[in-house]
Parts: C-alpha cells; sequence; structure tokens
C-alpha cells in the first residue's frame, strides 16, 4: 500500500517539475541577429528555455532573452525562422518554429 502511494506521489511530482519548464531545443541560426539588443551570430545554438527566458548557448557564448512558449495545432516539419528586416540593414529575430515539434519560441523586446 504504501509502495503504490509514493509510486503515485513520484509520477505526479515528475508531472510538476516536467510541466514547469518548456524544453531544450536545437537550432541552426542561418543568419546574424539582432534579439533583445544582443547580437547572436550564425550558428548552431542550443535553446534553453527556463520560465519566461530563453538562454541561448553557442560554445562559451551565452544570451538570455524573453520568450513566449507556443504550442502550434500540427507539428512542424523542418524548423522555421521569423526575421523582421531593421531600417539599419540588420535582422531582427521574431520567432523560431522548431522542426519535428509543436513549439513555437515567439520574442519581443
Amino acid at each position: 500500500m504504501i509502495r503504490k502511494f509514493l509510486m503515485a506521489f513520484a509520477t505526479v511530482a515528475v508531472a510538476a517539475v516536467t510541466a514547469g519548464t518548456a524544453g531544450t531545443y536545437k537550432v541552426d541560426l542561418p543568419n546574424s541577429t539582432q534579439l533583445d539588443g544582443q547580437q547572436l551570430t550564425a550558428g548552431h545554438y542550443k535553446i534553453d528555455v527556463v520560465g519566461n527566458n530563453a538562454v541561448f548557448h553557442n560554445g562559451k557564448k551565452e544570451a538570455t532573452v524573453p520568450v513566449k512558449v507556443e504550442t502550434a495545432s500540427s507539428k512542424f516539419g523542418q524548423t522555421q525562422y521569423l526575421y523582421n528586416h531593421q531600417p539599419d540593414g540588420t535582422l531582427k529575430l521574431e520567432q523560431i518554429n522548431v522542426g519535428g515539434s509543436h513549439t513555437t519560441l515567439a520574442f519581443s523586446e
């Protein structure tokens, strides 16, 4: 009886912890971009979503920016990037639709 209770408690605890984190994503930014006033060069990034922030990791470089995680009704076949062209010619990253998932990472300032 106690064993069943502990197993049920552990399952609920794991579900609660998992619900509080949005996950880790790996993306390849095809273009250098501005994101929340920070310059990110083109390249491979690991993105950890923690609460309302996305932490971009590229080697030893790290950038933390506000993010809104959205869920689409269907999976994205490939990763898609939405950029906004700025008057000075730079690109501002607006959102990433993560390929193979239902996840959209929306960035705003």
